[in-house]
Protein backbone atom coordinates (compact mmCIF):
# COMPACT_ATOMS: atom_id res chain seq x y z
CA UNK A 1 0.00 0.00 0.00
CA UNK A 2 2.44 2.01 0.77
CA UNK A 3 4.38 1.43 -2.75
CA UNK A 4 1.64 2.10 -4.36
CA UNK A 5 0.50 5.74 -2.77
CA UNK A 6 4.07 7.14 -2.69
CA UNK A 7 4.21 6.15 -6.72
CA UNK A 8 1.23 9.02 -7.83
CA UNK A 9 3.51 11.12 -5.48
CA UNK A 10 6.30 10.66 -7.29
CA UNK A 11 5.00 11.38 -10.35
CA UNK A 12 3.08 14.34 -9.37
CA UNK A 13 6.25 15.76 -8.02
CA UNK A 14 8.06 15.25 -11.91
CA UNK A 15 5.37 17.00 -13.96
CA UNK A 16 5.31 19.87 -11.84
CA UNK A 17 9.15 20.16 -11.72
CA UNK A 18 8.78 20.15 -15.69
CA UNK A 19 5.98 22.19 -15.98
CA UNK A 20 8.15 24.77 -13.55
CA UNK A 21 11.21 24.33 -15.58
CA UNK A 22 8.77 25.60 -18.88
CA UNK A 23 7.42 28.66 -17.33
CA UNK A 24 9.76 30.72 -17.26
CA UNK A 25 11.16 29.34 -20.77
CA UNK A 26 7.57 30.49 -22.50
CA UNK A 27 7.25 33.81 -20.42
CA UNK A 28 10.67 34.84 -21.77
CA UNK A 29 9.51 33.62 -25.14
CA UNK A 30 6.19 35.54 -25.29
CA UNK A 31 8.21 38.62 -24.06
CA UNK A 32 10.78 38.40 -26.55
CA UNK A 33 7.61 38.19 -29.18
CA UNK A 34 7.85 41.79 -29.33
CA UNK A 35 11.15 43.95 -28.36
CA UNK A 36 10.13 47.00 -26.74
CA UNK A 37 13.07 49.21 -27.59
CA UNK A 38 12.00 48.91 -31.50
CA UNK A 39 9.13 50.88 -33.16
CA UNK A 40 8.76 50.92 -36.60
CA UNK A 41 5.54 53.13 -38.67
CA UNK A 42 4.65 51.87 -41.86
CA UNK A 43 2.67 53.46 -43.92
CA UNK A 44 1.25 52.15 -47.78
CA UNK A 45 -1.12 53.79 -50.19
CA UNK A 46 -2.48 52.43 -52.99
CA UNK A 47 -5.67 54.33 -53.79
CA UNK A 48 -5.39 58.11 -54.83
CA UNK A 49 -8.19 60.58 -55.04
CA UNK A 50 -7.17 61.84 -58.39
CA UNK A 51 -6.49 58.33 -59.71
CA UNK A 52 -3.18 57.48 -59.20
CA UNK A 53 -2.76 54.04 -58.30
CA UNK A 54 0.24 52.36 -56.83
CA UNK A 55 -0.95 48.63 -56.76
CA UNK A 56 1.53 47.10 -54.80
CA UNK A 57 1.54 49.52 -52.00
CA UNK A 58 -0.78 48.06 -49.47
CA UNK A 59 0.46 44.75 -49.92
CA UNK A 60 3.55 46.21 -49.55
CA UNK A 61 3.12 47.44 -45.81
CA UNK A 62 1.24 44.77 -44.63
CA UNK A 63 3.92 41.78 -45.83
CA UNK A 64 7.04 44.22 -44.22
CA UNK A 65 4.49 44.74 -40.95
CA UNK A 66 4.72 40.69 -40.42
CA UNK A 67 8.60 40.80 -41.59
CA UNK A 68 9.50 43.43 -38.86
CA UNK A 69 7.14 41.50 -36.58
CA UNK A 70 9.40 38.31 -36.82
CA UNK A 71 12.28 40.36 -35.88
CA UNK A 72 10.94 41.88 -32.86
CA UNK A 73 9.52 45.61 -34.15
CA UNK A 74 6.70 46.92 -32.64
CA UNK A 75 4.87 48.23 -35.64
CA UNK A 76 2.08 50.99 -35.96
CA UNK A 77 0.55 50.21 -39.58
CA UNK A 78 -1.31 52.58 -41.50
CA UNK A 79 -2.69 52.01 -45.01
CA UNK A 80 -4.79 53.98 -47.96
CA UNK A 81 -4.50 56.90 -45.58
CA UNK A 82 -5.38 60.53 -46.27
CA UNK A 83 -3.92 63.42 -44.51
CA UNK A 84 -5.33 63.43 -41.40
CA UNK A 85 -5.26 60.09 -40.94
CA UNK A 86 -1.21 60.14 -42.21
CA UNK A 87 -0.69 63.00 -39.22
CA UNK A 88 -1.98 61.13 -36.72
CA UNK A 89 -0.29 57.99 -37.13
CA UNK A 90 3.12 59.87 -37.48
CA UNK A 91 2.25 61.93 -34.23
CA UNK A 92 0.97 58.28 -32.60
CA UNK A 93 4.70 56.75 -33.70
CA UNK A 94 6.72 60.19 -32.35
CA UNK A 95 4.69 59.84 -29.27
CA UNK A 96 5.66 56.41 -28.22
CA UNK A 97 9.66 57.40 -29.95
CA UNK A 98 10.45 58.60 -26.18
CA UNK A 99 11.63 55.51 -24.78
CA UNK A 100 12.99 53.64 -27.96
CA UNK A 101 16.60 52.72 -28.74
CA UNK A 102 15.49 52.42 -32.59
CA UNK A 103 12.33 53.88 -34.91
CA UNK A 104 12.30 52.94 -38.50
CA UNK A 105 9.88 54.23 -40.85
CA UNK A 106 8.42 52.58 -44.19
CA UNK A 107 6.62 54.12 -46.84
CA UNK A 108 5.37 52.48 -49.94
CA UNK A 109 3.38 54.83 -52.19
CA UNK A 110 3.35 58.46 -54.00
CA UNK A 111 5.89 60.76 -53.46
CA UNK A 112 7.33 64.34 -54.84
CA UNK A 113 10.27 65.27 -55.21
CA UNK A 114 10.69 69.19 -54.83
CA UNK A 115 14.10 71.14 -54.90
CA UNK A 116 15.98 69.02 -51.98
CA UNK A 117 12.98 68.21 -49.84
CA UNK A 118 10.85 64.85 -50.43
CA UNK A 119 7.29 64.63 -50.12
CA UNK A 120 5.13 61.47 -48.97
CA UNK A 121 1.70 62.07 -50.89
CA UNK A 122 -1.78 61.32 -48.92
CA UNK A 123 -4.41 59.60 -50.85
CA UNK A 124 -6.26 62.83 -50.71
CA UNK A 125 -3.49 64.86 -52.04
CA UNK A 126 -3.86 67.11 -54.93
CA UNK A 127 -0.32 67.90 -56.31
CA UNK A 128 -1.51 70.35 -58.99
CA UNK A 129 1.18 72.92 -58.39
CA UNK A 130 4.10 73.19 -56.51
CA UNK A 131 2.37 75.00 -53.94
CA UNK A 132 -0.55 72.65 -53.41
CA UNK A 133 2.09 69.59 -53.02
CA UNK A 134 3.59 71.64 -50.29
CA UNK A 135 0.35 71.95 -48.19
CA UNK A 136 -1.27 68.56 -49.22
CA UNK A 137 1.88 66.35 -48.82
CA UNK A 138 3.82 65.71 -45.68
CA UNK A 139 7.43 66.84 -45.72
CA UNK A 140 9.87 63.62 -45.05
CA UNK A 141 12.13 66.11 -43.20
CA UNK A 142 9.49 66.76 -40.80
CA UNK A 143 9.19 63.39 -39.51
CA UNK A 144 13.01 63.05 -39.09
CA UNK A 145 13.52 66.15 -37.14
CA UNK A 146 11.35 64.04 -34.75
CA UNK A 147 13.26 60.96 -34.59
CA UNK A 148 16.35 62.81 -33.32
CA UNK A 149 16.34 61.67 -29.52
CA UNK A 150 16.32 57.75 -30.71
CA UNK A 151 19.95 56.40 -31.09
CA UNK A 152 19.00 54.25 -34.70
CA UNK A 153 16.65 56.22 -36.74
CA UNK A 154 15.84 54.96 -40.12
CA UNK A 155 13.72 55.71 -42.79
CA UNK A 156 12.95 54.14 -46.05
CA UNK A 157 10.56 55.15 -48.53
CA UNK A 158 9.92 52.65 -51.62
CA UNK A 159 8.53 55.32 -54.09
CA UNK A 160 10.00 57.75 -57.01
CA UNK A 161 12.43 60.28 -56.57
CA UNK A 162 11.45 62.27 -59.78
CA UNK A 163 10.23 66.15 -59.68
CA UNK A 164 6.74 66.24 -61.36
CA UNK A 165 7.56 70.12 -61.75
CA UNK A 166 11.10 69.88 -63.29
CA UNK A 167 10.33 72.57 -65.96
CA UNK A 168 9.20 75.26 -63.46
CA UNK A 169 12.11 74.69 -60.75
CA UNK A 170 15.60 74.01 -60.84
CA UNK A 171 15.93 70.35 -59.82
CA UNK A 172 18.39 68.95 -57.02
CA UNK A 173 19.01 66.01 -55.65
CA UNK A 174 17.07 65.28 -51.85
CA UNK A 175 19.97 63.47 -50.79
CA UNK A 176 18.76 61.91 -47.44
CA UNK A 177 20.40 62.72 -44.43
CA UNK A 178 22.52 65.87 -45.62
CA UNK A 179 19.26 67.45 -46.92
CA UNK A 180 17.72 67.43 -43.81
CA UNK A 181 20.72 67.86 -41.30
CA UNK A 182 20.37 65.20 -39.40
CA UNK A 183 22.38 64.19 -36.41
CA UNK A 184 24.56 60.90 -35.75
CA UNK A 185 22.62 57.98 -35.98
CA UNK A 186 20.12 58.20 -39.14
CA UNK A 187 19.94 56.18 -42.25
CA UNK A 188 17.93 56.76 -45.29
CA UNK A 189 16.99 54.39 -47.91
CA UNK A 190 15.73 54.46 -51.09
CA UNK A 191 14.21 51.98 -53.35
CA UNK A 192 15.71 54.22 -56.37
CA UNK A 193 18.40 56.96 -56.79
CA UNK A 194 17.79 60.41 -57.15
CA UNK A 195 16.12 61.24 -60.35
CA UNK A 196 14.91 57.92 -61.51
CA UNK A 197 11.32 56.21 -60.89
CA UNK A 198 10.63 52.99 -59.39
CA UNK A 199 9.98 50.05 -61.97
CA UNK A 200 6.55 48.83 -61.58
CA UNK A 201 5.46 45.43 -61.51
CA UNK A 202 2.43 43.44 -61.75
CA UNK A 203 3.51 41.20 -58.39
CA UNK A 204 2.33 41.30 -55.15
CA UNK A 205 4.91 43.36 -53.80
CA UNK A 206 7.21 45.75 -55.31
CA UNK A 207 10.91 44.82 -56.30
CA UNK A 208 12.28 46.75 -53.55
CA UNK A 209 9.64 45.56 -50.46
CA UNK A 210 10.25 41.80 -51.91
CA UNK A 211 14.10 42.22 -51.39
CA UNK A 212 13.48 43.83 -48.00
CA UNK A 213 11.51 41.54 -46.73
CA UNK A 214 13.75 38.99 -47.60
CA UNK A 215 16.95 40.39 -46.71
CA UNK A 216 15.95 41.49 -43.37
CA UNK A 217 15.67 37.80 -41.82
CA UNK A 218 18.88 37.04 -42.84
CA UNK A 219 20.73 36.73 -39.18
CA UNK A 220 23.71 38.25 -38.52
CA UNK A 221 24.24 40.95 -41.18
CA UNK A 222 24.96 44.50 -40.12
CA UNK A 223 21.86 47.12 -41.75
CA UNK A 224 25.06 47.92 -44.51
CA UNK A 225 25.28 44.35 -45.50
CA UNK A 226 21.43 44.56 -45.58
CA UNK A 227 21.19 47.15 -47.91
CA UNK A 228 23.86 45.86 -50.24
CA UNK A 229 21.77 42.36 -50.62
CA UNK A 230 18.83 44.46 -50.85
CA UNK A 231 20.66 46.73 -53.82
CA UNK A 232 21.60 43.17 -55.74
CA UNK A 233 18.67 41.66 -55.45
CA UNK A 234 16.51 45.15 -57.25
CA UNK A 235 18.75 45.68 -59.44
CA UNK A 236 19.14 41.73 -61.22
CA UNK A 237 15.28 41.83 -60.72
CA UNK A 238 15.19 45.24 -62.63
CA UNK A 239 17.66 44.50 -65.48
CA UNK A 240 19.94 47.06 -63.69
CA UNK A 241 16.92 50.03 -64.61
CA UNK A 242 16.21 50.60 -60.55
CA UNK A 243 19.26 50.76 -57.69
CA UNK A 244 18.15 51.22 -54.41
CA UNK A 245 20.02 54.32 -52.95
CA UNK A 246 21.01 54.75 -49.16
CA UNK A 247 22.75 58.02 -47.07
CA UNK A 248 23.55 57.48 -43.52
CA UNK A 249 25.76 58.76 -40.89
CA UNK A 250 25.63 55.49 -38.31
CA UNK A 251 28.83 55.11 -36.19
CA UNK A 252 28.12 51.55 -35.37
CA UNK A 253 26.84 48.42 -36.73
CA UNK A 254 22.86 47.61 -36.48
CA UNK A 255 21.32 44.25 -37.17
CA UNK A 256 17.76 43.61 -38.05
CA UNK A 257 18.14 39.84 -37.28
CA UNK A 258 21.37 39.63 -34.50
CA UNK A 259 22.12 35.94 -33.94
CA UNK A 260 21.63 36.12 -29.83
Amino acid sequence: MKAQSVFPLLLSFVYLSVFAQQIPSEAKNSQQGINKKRLALVIGNSNYAQGEKWPTAVNDANDVTQALQKINFEVLLSTDADKATMQTAINDFIGKLKDKEVGLVYYSGGSATIGSEQFLMPTDAHPATIAETETSCLPVKSIADAMTAVKTKIIILDSDRTNPFSERITWRSADGIHSMNADVGFVMAYATSPGRQVIRTTDRNSLYTSAFTKAIGVPNKSIAQVFNIIREDVMKQSNYKQMPWESTSLTGDFYFQPTN
